[in-house]
């Protein structure tokens, strides 16, 4: 009898110890964001614990192979966006002025990129030829490697048009590891607008000469970003960041009047920022 009223304390110990377990458990819908506060996830907004890569086709109107090879390759790509890759061009000095960027020239100049076509996937810049398909596979095997290695931090954003000249777009980034080190940590959010109808300089398939296609559809046109820098905005300050730590952000984006709005995109870049070309972490296109 002894024994039975030992194991029914026993019991209630234990029982109440693991109520005051759950009762001190955070919750798992606080999250500690960037100004080290305690604030719920914006609703519907989850980040995926997966490496997406960046597809930037650097291009001009006036560039023959851009419009005979670079392009195609890049547009082929686009088969897999949102599922292994993100993709924009970045047009700077094209003879039609509605192609350019203002965010074009530092993005170039920090790239080196000093011909074209030339496309990046993330910080790696790739070997661009005359067969598409070549390309093709090249930009594959690039963006399956980095979806395979292992996942330093995951971004999901959401757009809400507001009226016809700005939208707005909620971003949240999540870290599945900590860095100690005093890197710098931003994310750039981008406006694009998909196939736009311009002219394009193609290379004839002798490969003597070259003729304008009026009619040319240029994919995902990199349009604007949320600041002047296509690095974005920075938001751990250098501070050191940790295993679930979490950015909420909400940022607003001027439309142009001249944009087709129903063709427009938004994807945002998570840049690691350092000495030498910046490094994508990762990126993602809005749903």
């Amino acid at each position: 009898m002894e024994n039975s009223k030992l194991m029914i304390k026993h019991l209630l110990i234990i029982f109440m110890a693991s109520i005051t377990f759950f009762a001190c458990k955070k919750e798992s819908n606080d999250t500690v964001d960037g100004m080290g506060e305690n604030t719920p996830p914006p609703p519907g907004l989850t980040v995926e614990k997966k490496n997406i890569a960046l597809l930037a086709d650097f291009s001009e109107d006036w560039c023959a192979p851009c419009g005979a090879y670079g392009s195609p390759a890049f547009d082929s790509a686009l088969s897999q966006e949102g599922l292994l890759l993100t993709g924009l061009k970045i047009y700077s000095s094209s003879n039609t002025n509605g192609l350019n960027s203002t965010l074009a020239s530092d993005w170039g100049d920090d790239f080196n990129v000093n011909t074209i076509p030339t496309l990046y996937l993330n910080s790696i810049k790739l070997s661009v030829t005359s067969n598409i398909g070549t390309t093709y596979t090249g930009i594959l095997q690039k963006a399956n490697q980095f979806q395979s290695d292992s996942v330093l931090a995951g971004i999901a954003l959401e757009k809400k048009q507001i009226n016809d000249s700005t939208m707005q777009v909620k971003t949240r980034v999540q870290f599945f590891k900590p860095d100690s080190s005093a890197a710098n940590y931003s994310l750039g959010v981008f406006l694009l607008e998909d196939s736009v109808i311009a002219g394009q300089s193609v290379s004839n398939a002798s490969g003597v000469g070259s003729y304008t296609d009026p009619d040319f559809v240029h994919r995902n046109v990199l349009r604007s970003g949320n600041t002047a820098d296509y690095l974005g905005t920075t938001f751990n300050n250098g501070a050191p960041v940790v295993v679930d730590q979490v950015f909420n952000k909400t940022f607003n984006l001027s439309i142009d009047s001249t944009w087709n709005t129903s063709r427009l995109k938004v994807i945002a870049v998570l840049w690691k920022r350092g000495s030498g070309i910046p490094k994508v972490v990762n990126s993602r296109v809005a749903p």
